[in-house]
Parts: structure tokens; C-alpha cells; sequence
């Protein structure tokens, strides 16, 4: 009787889905079982990531493997389709999430010959069945055999090995995004010793500090954004600072100082980064315009040609060259989501390769002589920065650092001096606060600590009676529950890192929360209790967990699809989610009468613009509102007239009252300046405001990689 059957080809092979048989090129190609079940789930999952989690759980079912074995899998399997070590055309890895079948696939049925007939493998030469039975054996065993050590050769090594590291600074605050210059002597690095972030610039060899821009510059430090660098002689300090143009819109623009100190003198308009060539001959900056255009240009600036432009609301930040001056690193993706991954392009121009497949808060590529390349990490669901290393051959990555220490910047110096490098490294700790709301400007005694029996809780949200939040200990954030001075932990991110502050029905009995999980973010709602754990929207790649409707039945939450982020609404049913807004926009928070929701639309620079839109999907019309970038900016009022807005004048983080039908404006607050604060809520009565504090505690040390 004869059966359809599935078959793959690719490239050379051709792989039999129900026989479980591989050819190249007509040869019969031994693989373990395993392996070759390996291969087979791979293909048929190739339009996605394979989690290593499920790739263990189809592959070996409930037989409890080390990670490891199937890393080895993976190597064995590599290894048999031929790839070279600097080149992955078929299987490739998604750091932190599993691996990917890449290459073109044609799908056919084929017709499984009678049980009574014999057709032996294409080209296999005759011979006794019980000699091709040991050989196969043989062959796989030996495969994978070797396969072990091959992989163990060529896993990455770690940089960091052998490494000395001293502090560089202990500044009162923190220091921030530090800077070498190419012959190791000086390092430049953001501090707000003095209050806000200014430039300073310090000897490698120790001495005094000195403060180079004295705070003449508001804002200047910002997430996800390199900020300092010097000239290719050493003799200038590069910064990017945002200036108020005439037309009131905040643009950056590149400023040189000499590392004496002296005055500033613009050097690049409407610009966020620039890098020097390893030779000092070329420079590479990035515009300030939509698509974060690229231009390569003299060392002087003259001469600019675009190399690349991405499609607006993405971004390319943090460029880097390589040490032969042939490629420029730099991280892309939609900087409002944190999708970011490595990007490499010629310093010639043309399309760029991918190289990282994180989908997180990825920056500070740095090469280093040889084959590596170090890269700062902040992985979806967890507030630690890692350091990851790269072999440029494979593409394999690693993380490196293996303590609970933090690096969320990296930068080294050039040729010789390549082997030094210059980090921040943290150790960040949130604490909740609270501060009345009343008709007189509160000052920083008004505010009050919120106690818990935890070192760190970030995100607050007020229910009826308690408070929920976000801690973690060096890990992913777990989701917890404060009532009546007990704390209960409702969601453990071990199971998955929570991404967002939760959100609560208006009567507190259900709280909505994402969590990063099986390398995607997802959705869930539970009881307050922790009870009756549901998925919602589970089509969705969520982004933040979003706000119930005013009747609890529907959810507002920012998500992702072929068209960029947007906002869907959700049901607290089974409903396909229904999108609401054009693509680039997120954070979305319903008004308490459910008539409308206000949610930040995406735009070329520091900020969002505000935007309201009707349950029905129709543009509602708001005073013009903008909010800095970065966690929660806008909480409403009970009454629904009025939000309480998170905002930064003159680099100085305070609330303010914003009347939505007049658009005046009330500063509710005068607050130290010793933290940042991400994240807050309003009391259900209106009467008092919730928020998390977050210090960095970030110093600067130097790395001396060894020899």
C-alpha cells in the first residue's frame, strides 16, 4: 500500500521525514538518531526560534539531558551538513533563546514504496545488511565522538580570562559610560558628582579628575545611547548633548572639548554618535533624522557619504569600527521596544549582516584583536546588564561575566592598546517611595519610604488595600504582592522574568502582567491571590502588560506584529486581539470613564508624543503633549480630567498635573535628585503618588586583558 510521505531539501541534502534517512548529493549521510531528530524538528519549525526547552522536550520527551547534550547535538549536527567555522547556512544560534533553521527549504511528498519491494538507499553500494548496520553505528558513534571535542574546541573562550581589574573611579554618585583614548592615557566618562551629568576626564595611571563641561549641558546622559569618545590623538573629548533648537524641539548635537578643559565648540548638528577609524583617516556618525542614516566621511567630517538608512523608527546606535577599519559594528532595532541586536556593515556601504539574535536592550559592541567581540547584554524580564563575547568566525556567543556584577557599558582603545578596557560596572538597587498630592509644590521631606523585606522592588501598582511590584535578586523580576505588612510573591521569574509593571482591574480582583518566556513575550491575568492563571492574547508578542478598560473586560496593551509595535485591545475572553493605533506606538493607559485611552506615539528623538484614541479605534483630539522617553511618564486621576505626568526639566526629575482640556500644567513636586525614578502610580483616591527610586551605583574600572 503506498502513503505520502514527507521530504526536505535543502542545498544539497535531502532529508526523509518518515524513513528519517539524509542524503547529500544521493550519499547516504549516518547520523545519530538523535541528532537527525534534532534536524528534522528544526526544519519543521524553521519559521521561528526553537527554544532550547522545547527543542529538549521533542527531541529527547521526558529523559531528563543537560543543556550541554544538546549543544552537542547541535555541533555533531553542524558539523555533518559541512558548515564552516565562519560560516552558520543552515542552523544558527539565538543567544539566550535556541537555535533556527535558516536556509531555503523545498517541501515535497513522495510516495513510500510497497513493503515488498527493496530499494536500497540512492548510490549505496551493495553489500550485507548486517555490515551496513555495524558500519552505520560505527560512523554515528564516531561522529558524535568527535563531534564532542570539535564542539569543545571551538566553543567561544571567554576574554575576561586571566583579565586584571582595578576601580578607576569612587565618586560620590554614580559614573556612567565611559570612553579610552587610543593610546590608553586618559578615559572619559559621564558623572553627576556635581549634580547632573557632566563630562569628566581622568588619567589612566591615576591623578586628579577634571570636569570638562561644569554643567553648562542639561541633558546629556541617555539610555541606550553612547555619549563620550576622544579625537584620534588623544587631545579632544567628543560629547553628545540635546539642545532646545529655535522651534523648541530638543535635537542633539556633537560638542569637542580639550581634555585640558576649555570651552566646548560644536562639531557635528543634528547628531548622536560618531566613531574614528582604527587609523584616524575616516570618522562614522550617525544623523539625527528618521532611520538613523549612517555617513562615513574625512576625519574632519568632509567628504560625508550615506552607507546605510533604516526604515524610520528604527535606529542604529552605538557604532564601532573594526580593527582593520573594514567594518563598522553598531546596535540595531526599534529602540522604544529594546529589540535590539549586533549589526555589522562595510565601511564602504551596502546591507548589513545580523549578527546577534537577543531581541533585548543590546549595545557597546566592542571588537577586539583577533576574533572577538564583547557586547553589553540586558536580557527581556531582567534589569542585569551581562557582558557577552562573540567569535566572529562562528558567530557563537558567550556571556562572560559570572558573577552578580553588571556591565552596562564597555569601550576600549585601539591597536596595542586594544587589550584594555574601560566598563561601568553597577549594582543597581530600587526602592518605593511615596509623596502626597496636594495643592502646594511637596519637597523631598514630604516623601516617604515604602518598607519591604526586599532589596530591591521597582514598578509599584496600587490595588484596593495593597500594592504590587517588581524584585529580583541579580535575575529575572518576580511579581509580588504587599497587603496588610505580609509580602507574598505572585509570580516567580524564574518561570519567566516579568517585563512591565503589572496592571489591575479597577475593583483590584485580577492583575495582568507579561513575562519574557520561551523566547517571547507573552501575556497572562491571574486572581489577586494568585489563583487562576490564564494566557491572554497569546498570538501576541506583548511589550508591556498594558490597562484594563474601565469595565474590566478589555485590556489596552502595546504589542508587536509585521508592522512594528502597536496598541491592541485585548478581551479578557478568547477574542483575536483588534488593533487600535498606527504602528510605533505603545504604553497605553485607559481613562477611569473607558471613553478613551492615552498612549505614547514613537518619534525621531528624546521623547513621545501623547496621543489619544477612542475604544472603537478613533483619534481622539489632545492639548499637545510630549514626555521624555523611558518607563511610566503619565498616570490619570480619579476624575479622568486630569493625568499626573513624570518629567524632566532642566535634567531635574519631578511630577507634574496635567489638565487634559486646557493643557495647563502644575509641578506637584520638588524631589531630590540622587536616583532615578522609572516607574509610579496615583492612589485611587488621587491623594498620593507611588514610585520606585533606582541608584545605579556604577563606578568605572579598567580591564587589562591578558596577554
Amino acid at each position: 500500500m503506498n502513503e505520502q510521505q514527507r521530504t526536505y531539501e535543502f542545498g544539497p541534502f535531502r532529508l526523509d521525514a518518515r524513513k528519517k534517512l539524509l542524503w547529500r548529493d544521493g550519499d547516504g549521510v549516518p547520523l545519530a538518531p538523535k541528532v537527525l531528530d534534532t534536524l528534522l524538528v528544526l526544519i519543521e519549525l524553521r519559521d521561528r526560534v526553537v527554544s532550547k526547552d522545547e527543542l529538549l522536550e521533542r527531541v529527547w520527551g521526558r529523559v531528563v539531558v543537560e543543556e550541554g547534550g544538546l549543544a552537542r547535538n547541535i555541533s555533531v549536527l553542524r558539523k555533518a551538513l559541512g558548515e564552516k567555522p565562519d560560516e552558520h547556512q543552515y542552523v544558527i544560534t539565538a543567544p539566550g533563546q535556541g537555535y533556527r533553521f535558516v536556509a531555503e527549504v523545498r517541501e515535497t511528498a513522495g510516495v513510500e514504496p510497497d513493503v515488498h519491494e527493496s530499494v536500497p538507499p540512492p548510490r549505496l553500494r551493495p553489500m550485507r545488511l548486517a555490515l551496513i548496520s555495524a558500519l552505520s553505528v560505527c560512523a554515528a558513534a564516531l561522529i558524535v565522538y568527535l563531534g564532542f571535542f570539535a564542539g569543545a574546541e571551538r566553543r567561544v573562550s571567554n576574554p575576561l580570562d586571566g583579565a586584571e581589574t582595578k576601580r578607576f573611579t569612587d565618586l560620590d554618585g554614580n559614573e556612567l559610560d565611559a570612553a579610552i583614548s587610543a593610546d590608553g592615557r586618559l578615559i572619559a566618562f559621564l558623572s553627576d558628582r556635581d549634580g547632573g551629568y557632566d563630562v569628566w576626564v581622568g588619567g589612566a595611571a591615576g591623578g586628579d579628575f577634571i570636569n570638562l563641561t561644569k554643567g553648562r549641558f542639561a541633558r546629556m546622559y541617555m539610555d541606550q545611547l553612547h555619549t563620550v569618545g576622544f579625537n584620534p590623538d588623544g587631545t579632544l573629548v567628543w560629547f553628545r548633548a540635546f539642545e532646545r533648537n529655535d522651534a523648541g524641539e530638543d535635537v542633539p548635537n556633537v560638542w569637542l572639548v580639550p581634555v585640558t578643559g576649555g570651552a566646548p565648540r560644536r562639531f557635528l548638528d543634528n547628531t548622536t554618535h560618531l566613531a574614528w577609524s582604527p587609523d584616524g583617516r575616516r570618522m562614522v556618525y550617525q544623523q539625527y533624522t528618521p532611520g538613523d542614516p549612517l555617513f562615513v566621511a574625512a576625519a574632519d567630517g568632509s567628504g560625508a557619504q550615506r552607507i546605510f538608512v533604516d526604515q524610520p523608527g528604527r535606529h542604529c546606535h552605538m557604532l564601532a569600527w573594526s580593527p582593520d577599519g573594514r567594518y563598522i559594528y553598531f546596535a540595531r532595532g526599534p529602540h522604544p521596544t529594546r529589540e535590539m541586536d549586533i549589526w555589522r556593515i562595510s565601511s564602504a556601504g551596502g546591507e548589513p549582516t545580523r549578527l546577534t539574535y537577543h531581541n533585548a536592550k543590546v549595545g557597546y559592541p566592542t571588537p577586539l584583536e583577533g576574533d572577538s567581540l564583547l557586547y553589553t547584554v540586558t536580557p527581556a524580564g531582567s534589569p542585569a546588564a551581562e557582558l557577552y563575547a562573540m567569535d566572529l568566525r562562528t558567530l557563537d556567543t558567550r556571556r562572560v561575566n559570572t558573577g552578580v556584577e553588571e556591565y552596562p557599558s564597555l569601550s576600549s582603545g585601539s591597536g596595542p592598546r586594544r587589550r584594555t578596557l574601560v566598563a561601568t560596572v553597577s549594582n543597581p538597587k530600587g526602592m518605593l517611595f511615596t509623596v502626597p498630592i496636594a495643592d502646594d509644590v511637596m519637597p523631598e521631606s514630604a516623601v516617604q519610604r515604602v518598607e519591604l523585606p526586599v532589596a530591591h522592588a521597582v514598578s509599584p501598582r496600587y490595588g484596593p488595600g495593597f500594592i504590587v511590584y517588581l524584585s529580583s535578586r541579580h535575575g529575572p523580576h518576580s511579581l509580588w504582592k504587599l497587603a496588610g505588612g505580609a509580602v507574598t510573591e505572585l509570580w516567580r521569574g524564574d518561570d519567566g522574568g516579568v517585563i512591565a509593571p503589572p496592571s489591575l482591574t479597577s475593583d483590584g480582583s485580577r492583575i495582568a502582567f507579561s513575562v519574557h518566556k520561551e523566547g517571547r513575550n507573552m501575556l497572562y491575568a491571574m486572581r489577586s491571590d494568585g489563583s487562576d492563571l490564564r494566557p491572554l492574547a497569546s498570538s501576541l508578542d506583548v511589550l508591556d502588560a498594558g490597562s484594563w478598560s474601565a469595565d474590566d473586560q478589555w485590556l489596552a496593551v502595546s504589542g508587536r506584529d509585521a508592522q512594528g509595535s502597536r496598541i491592541f485591545k485585548v478581551a479578557a475572553g478568547s477574542q483575536a486581539p483588534l488593533p487600535l493605533t498606527e504602528p510605533l506606538s505603545l504604553l497605553p493607559v485607559w481613562s477611569p470613564d473607558g471613553m478613551f485611552l492615552i498612549y505614547s506615539q514613537s518619534m525621531n528623538g528624546p521623547g513621545y508624543a501623547v496621543r489619544a484614541v477612542t475604544p472603537d479605534g478613533k483619534s481622539r483630539a489632545l492639548p499637545e503633549l510630549w514626555v521624555p522617553r523611558g518607563g511610566d511618564r503619565y498616570r490619570f486621576t480619579p476624575d479622568g480630567s486630569t493625568v499626573v505626568l513624570l518629567l524632566e526639566e532642566g535634567g531635574r526629575q519631578n511630577f507634574w498635573s496635567y489638565d487634559l482640556r486646557s493643557g495647563a500644567r502644575r509641578q506637584l513636586t520638588e524631589l531630590a535628585q540622587d536616583a532615578a525614578i522609572r516607574s509610579f502610580d496615583v492612589s485611587r483616591d488621587g491623594k498620593q503618588i507611588i514610585f520606585d527610586r533606582i541608584r545605579d551605583n556604577a563606578d568605572i574600572v579598567l580591564i587589562e586583558l591578558a596577554r
